[in-house]
């Protein structure tokens, strides 16, 4: 009898999650619906004006801008009404050049790593070469 109802209880669980990610995969599909039926009202725009903005997006995050190689690559998500976040390679940033220190200490970073390699390659040559007496 214990055995029969620890299996019950089991399947009582089982079913609790299945109904629960069911639930979840309804609102996802009616969610992308509502999100299709703007794009196919909205998707010919040749003008973005507040109204359409306000339909289709529903929030802007602009990260803090981050220096790669003395350029600065600022990340910008937009998170679409209904669906949320939608990654695409190559998207969601914005680069822009800063002159003066930021493009100085790139000539100086390259240098440095220039430098470097020149020594490296003195070094395996001298290594390479046999010392005659």
């Amino acid at each position: 009898m214990g055995k029969y109802q620890a299996e019950q209880k089991d399947f009582k669980e089982q079913k609790a999650k299945l109904d629960s990610i069911r639930e979840e995969v309804s609102d996802l599909r009616t969610d992308s619906e509502k999100f299709v039926a703007l794009v196919e009202e909205y998707g010919n725009i040749t003008e973005l004006s507040p109204e359409v903005l306000n339909m289709l997006i529903d929030r802007i995050v602009v990260h803090t801008p981050v220096p790669v190689d003395g350029v600065m690559h600022q990340q910008i998500d937009v998170y679409y009404r209904y669906v949320g976040s939608i990654r695409i390679v190559g998207y969601g940033s914005t680069t822009y050049y800063k002159h003066g220190a930021v493009t100085e200490n790139t000539k100086k970073r390259e240098s440095a790593k220039m430098d470097k390699r020149i020594a490296v390659a003195k070094e395996e040559i001298s290594a390479d070469v046999p010392k005659t007496a």
